[in-house]
């Protein structure tokens, strides 16, 4: 395999590339010296991780499913043997049962390790012209085409001293608000849930694992209001509500009215669905 791997690094062709150096302040990115550096970062080693961690705390669902007790996850790690950069990403295949609405239906290890022994003396600097485009735009390989595209990324940042988000435009904003999880309870016990770690840490928003009842969801919302002042939601069905289109229209406008901003994934329907909700 050695042989290989070092006789496909040998036949490919130096391209160039532009470094650029900056310095961020007020926001922006200012280029101050421009300069060709060498021309190719090859990858010469990527290492995989399976990793499984014991659940601290397991949450309910709308569905009245609960998170599994191990926390799965897969960490890529791609280097050129002077800088290694970093991706994750969770297996909806192993995380969620068959049939459950956004599960991936290949199997994904198997899957990931073909996409990464496929990357070996190929040029980092390619970013996600050496993915197949194909990985794109089918919803089973998502999280393993992410987990890829996330360690490219870092590669490349940590080799020429940027960070990442110049690669990608450049930073947007200094500060991102925090939005941690409130999981599927009764009103009470969710709104004092969100009351600790409003006290405790400052939270301004919160996404809800809502029940998916208009008027337990709606009390929920009140609660957490009453008992932290001016705050903001989110909600995540997981595709779990039982409504029809109009249903879930009615229930989102009446949730609006109680400081819901968004909400994600109320039902299992198509793009074309989701279009003629918004609208």
């Amino acid at each position: 395999m050695q042989k290989k791997l070092l006789k496909i690094s040998s036949t490919l062709l130096k391209t160039s590339i532009v470094f650029l150096e900056e310095s961020l302040y007020n926001d922006a990115v200012q280029i101050r010296n421009v300069k060709l550096i060498h021309s190719m970062l090859p990858i010469k080693k990527i290492t995989i991780r399976h990793c499984r961690l014991n659940a601290k705390y397991r949450g309910n669902y709308t569905s009245g499913e609960k998170d599994p007790p191990e926390i799965i996850s897969f960490i890529v790690e791609i280097s050129d043997t002077q800088c290694t950069g970093f991706g994750e990403c969770i297996p909806t295949s192993l995380y969620y049962p068959q049939g459950h609405a956004g599960r991936s239906n290949i199997d994904e290890w198997k899957e990931l390790c073909l996409i990464c022994s496929s990357l070996i003396g190929h040029d980092a600097f390619r970013l996600g012209c050496l993915l197949p485009n194909r990985l794109k735009h089918e919803t089973d390989y998502l999280s393993i085409y992410d987990a890829v595209d996330f360690a490219l990324h870092d590669l490349i940042g940590r080799c020429l001293h940027i960070p990442a988000s110049v690669l990608l435009g450049g930073v947007r904003r200094k500060e991102v608000w925090a939005v941690p999880v409130i999981h599927t309870d009764s009103p009470e016990n969710m709104a004092e849930w969100a009351y600790e770690r409003h006290k405790e840490y400052g939270f301004r928003f919160f996404k809800l694992k809502p029940v998916g009842n208009l008027q337990s969801d709606t009390e929920t919302l009140r609660k957490i209001s009453e008992k932290c002042g001016d705050i903001k939601f989110f909600m995540d069905a997981n595709y779990a509500l039982r409504m029809s289109c109009n249903e879930v229209i009615s229930y989102i406008n009446e949730l609006s009215k109680y400081g819901l901003i968004a909400y994600e994934d109320p039902i299992e329907a198509d793009f074309d669905t989701y279009r003629s909700m918004k609208e």
